[in-house]
């Protein structure tokens, strides 16, 4: 656990820094939820706003379910060059990469991820955005749930849903968004 705080200060530092040069300015992911795991599948969106190629360190935090370890798997990909995955360094429940950003440019970032759930809850870590001192720009979220999960409740009420038989989509679309709260879904495995 010291490892963590003693990361984030770090996040937050080096954000105050660069933030006049370097934004997150987009999120679209889809998340799953099956029986055992629940899996993220995000692209962000950055941007590079001066006249020098930077490198900037990314900090990306997973929640800790009490499960053995916080990833299954992980795997972070650079939309440039997507046949290869970035190099990790995970420590405890954080996953950090750098990326590079070329003068002027934008680039998006694939994060895919899954985890063990409890059966019970998931939670994907939205409050982290704040260190950005600003929101984002455009928010898009979707969850994928199979017929045996029935979901009881999301901490943030999804705009729409479509059934599509052997599974139902949750959408939620937000503009210059600033989250208040975590995004928590929690539901029940048919079965258990």
């Amino acid at each position: 656990m010291k490892k963590i705080l003693f990361l984030l200060p770090l996040f937050f530092l080096s954000n105050s820094i660069i933030a006049q040069t370097f934004n997150f300015f987009k999120e679209e992911i889809i998340f799953e939820i099956d029986p055992v795991f629940f899996t993220v599948n995000g692209d962000y969106y950055f941007k590079n706003n001066s006249d020098q190629t930077i490198f900037p360190l990314i900090s990306y935090p997973v929640r800790s379910n009490g499960i053995r370890k916080p990833f299954d798997t992980i795997m972070v990909y650079d939309n440039s060059d997507p046949s290869t995955a970035l190099k990790l360094i995970i420590i405890d429940t954080v996953a950090r990469f750098t990326i590079k950003l070329l003068p002027f440019s934008e680039k998006m970032i694939k994060v895919i991820y899954k985890q063990k759930h409890n059966g019970t809850d998931a939670r994907y870590i939205l409050l982290t955005t704040r260190s950005w001192n600003k929101p984002i720009n455009e928010a898009r979220y979707s969850v994928v749930v199979r017929r045996n999960i029935e979901i009881n409740q999301f901490s943030i009420s999804p705009d729409k849903s479509v059934d599509f038989g052997d599974t139902t989509v949750y959408y939620w679309r937000r503009k210059n968004f600033m989250p208040d709260k975590d995004f928590e879904m929690h539901f029940r495995v048919d079965g258990k």
